[in-house]
């Protein structure tokens, strides 16, 4: 698991520290950008992408069927 989070933030601070860029997200989660960026970007042009660190820390890197990710 990635371990964004090393002390204990509140909700808000969490909550204001979003990933807005499909790109990002791919990258930070070590996924294939060629396989999986065009369908991101298509899925944020309709519903926009705001996903907390904290929440994409408990995801896991390089697998693209993550029960967290796929929520997203």
């Amino acid at each position: 698991m990635i371990n964004y989070l090393h002390q204990e933030q509140n909700w808000q601070s969490q909550l204001s520290d979003l990933i807005t860029d499909p790109l990002e997200l791919l990258n930070l989660l070590e996924l294939s950008t060629d396989q999986l960026l065009s369908g991101a970007i298509l899925a944020s042009e309709k519903f926009k992408l705001r996903v907390p660190r904290a929440f994409v820390g408990k995801m896991n890197a390089k697998d693209p069927l993550d029960p967290l990710l796929l929520q997203v």
